[in-house]
């Protein structure tokens, strides 16, 4: 097990929590021992520093709050939702019955479903495992990714709007960028520069949208780096001039902010 599954190890990363788990009945146990004085009594010897945890955690349940699906998912409820919702396709097919192990094919299925973007399979999975802006929000490392998220959703102008991509946070992934961007921050911002936009706003939004999915797109979802590196940030830069050039984006993106300029 050790030398096939990829793990981390946490101590004391959240103590009640683990006493809570360990006295919850599962299937093959339907009792357990662990009382609600017996769990009081533990968390008061950990906050008098006599009782510690130790949890096991895999790297996959990490990437998996990384891209927004909660920890419901796993490899036998997400093959379940496939064949009973009629979606597995042939590449799907020739994964699950592949001999790799089922954490390995799961991570292949997901980068499959990122990478073709089928609508409907998305639209199915997300109503049932999607856990996005919400998981962003708790993972404690992706707080400055979601507090940058609203901000630069809610922007009432191009100039907001150019100002904070040039802050954008380097711990946020590549792949959960991308649908940040489609679901999240072109929708939300669209809306609260508008209703009443310029020709040439419009032109601006239309290519954003096009220009990310003709330039950007394809490199972000086959990017599993955990964090921003200046590849993307110049990729996403690029991208931004031109599709701004009809709101005089230059002179947006290029105002004396030298504390941000590396995203261009």
């Amino acid at each position: 097990f050790l030398k096939k599954t990829s793990y981390s190890v946490l101590v004391n990363n959240n103590f009640e929590k683990v006493i809570s788990l360990c006295a919850k009945v599962s299937k093959g146990r339907t009792d357990t021992w662990i009382n609600g004085q017996i769990k009081e009594n533990y968390c008061k010897l950990f906050s008098e520093g006599h009782a510690l945890s130790i949890q096991r955690g895999t790297l996959l349940a990490k990437l998996k709050q990384k891209l927004g699906w909660s920890r419901d998912l796993n490899y036998e409820n997400l093959v379940k939702t496939l064949y009973e919702e009629g979606l597995v396709s042939g590449p799907l097919d020739e994964i699950i019955h592949s001999s790799d192990l089922k954490e390995l094919k799961l991570i292949k299925i997901l980068n499959h479903i990122e990478f073709t973007q089928d609508e409907k399979l998305i639209s199915v999975l997300k109503s049932q495992y999607a856990d996005f802006i919400h998981t962003i929000g708790n993972t404690p490392e992706l707080a400055q990714a979601r507090d940058w998220v609203i901000k630069i959703s809610r922007s009432n102008s191009f100039e907001e709007f150019g100002a904070l991509m040039t802050k954008m946070p380097d711990e946020l992934p590549p792949r959960v960028l991308d649908r940040l961007w489609r679901e999240v921050i072109i929708p939300s911002t669209a809306s609260s520069i508008g209703p009443f936009i310029s020709a040439n706003g419009f032109k601006a939004f239309k290519n954003l949208r096009e220009l990310w999915d003709k330039n950007v797109r394809k490199h972000l979802v086959m990017d599993q780096s955990p964090s921003m590196h200046q590849s993307i940030k110049s990729l996403i830069g690029d991208m931004l001039l031109q599709s701004m050039s009809p709101v005089n984006g230059c002179s947006i993106l290029f105002e004396p902010r030298s504390q941000h300029l590396p995203l261009l």
